[in-house]
């Protein structure tokens, strides 16, 4: 293979033993990988700090002679010396490992400026006999929810970080429909999986889906996760909640008005400005109505 067309894999740096032989193989051809392997050089950080592989071919041992003879040309001296390929392919591995450490070391370095972009459009449907569904249209810019200051130089600031975005995410949903009660858990109803080295950041949710988190101009976007929580056919985890939520919102109704038989309407457009039909009596109740409209689909 052509030295000039290999790539380094993001996670070489977590290679080891056999994974770690294959990509020198790979990378630099089999005879340089079995010269590493001989001498358990195992790892790219271990090659990095080994100062000459190629001394243990300058040893007078019987049990270097086959190696020997695969990585050197014999004199008639009987000395051996390291074919020059070998020697030009070792420091372009060397090399490219050198340039990904640092390379992984900087990303890990420059955490900053998280931002999160939601411009969705949501709209959800929950039971099969719910027959008014009421539409909400997010568009939510929240780049002031970006630090500009601090550096994410250890996983646990980067993960409080990306709580607080959602639960403000949560907080403006609900109270742009006057509700309070959908509220997000960190580690019950979703998780976070932060890889600095890999410069990768996963949410998996209760139902088992996961979200990478993507990346723009160095700041990581949420919209793939708030995407999963909003989409049409909700996760079980979504419509449990708004199920819970449903059901309690009914019982304060009926506590607050077992006096009043008339129905109550349950239609209400959040979008529009436009003055509500609701005649002020039932406006009240109808205002701890709007269950499913704080998730519903674009």
């Amino acid at each position: 293979m052509s030295i000039g067309k290999s790539s380094v894999p993001h996670n070489v740096l977590e290679l080891e033993d056999n994974d770690f032989f294959e990509f020198v193989k790979f990378f630099s051809g089999a005879k340089l990988a079995s010269l590493i392997e001989f001498q358990d050089i195992n790892t790219a950080q271990c090659l990095l700090a080994c100062d000459d592989p190629f001394y243990i071919l300058s040893l007078d041992s019987d049990d270097l002679l086959d190696l020997q003879k695969k990585t050197c040309v014999k004199l008639n001296s009987n000395g051996f010396v390291v074919l020059p390929g070998l020697t030009c392919k070792m420091k372009f591995l060397k090399g490219a490992l050198l340039r990904k450490r640092n390379e992984l070391k900087k990303k890990a370095k420059i955490r900053t400026n998280v931002n999160t972009t939601i411009d969705t459009s949501l709209s959800n449907q929950v039971m099969n006999n719910v027959t008014n569904l009421t539409q909400v249209s997010i568009q939510e810019s929240i780049n002031s929810l970006s630090s500009t200051t601090d550096t994410y130089t250890t996983e646990d600031k980067l993960k409080q970080h990306l709580i607080h975005l959602i639960n403000d995410w949560c907080t403006k949903t609900a109270d742009s429909n006057d509700r309070s009660a959908f509220r997000l858990k960190e580690d019950v109803d979703y998780q976070i999986m932060i890889n600095l080295l890999s410069d990768k950041v996963i949410i998996e949710c209760q139902c088992g889906a996961k979200s990478v988190l993507g990346q723009k101009s160095n700041r990581y976007i949420l919209s793939n996760f708030i995407r999963h929580l909003t989409h049409k056919k909700p996760c079980s985890m979504v419509q449990q909640k708004l199920v819970d939520i449903r059901e309690n919102t009914s019982i304060n109704v009926v506590t607050d008005n077992n006096h009043i038989n008339e129905p109550v309407n349950e239609e209400i457009n959040i979008i529009s400005n436009s003055a509500s039909s609701v005649s002020p009596q039932r406006e009240k109740r109808t205002r701890n109505r709007t269950l499913e409209s704080s998730l519903s689909k674009k």
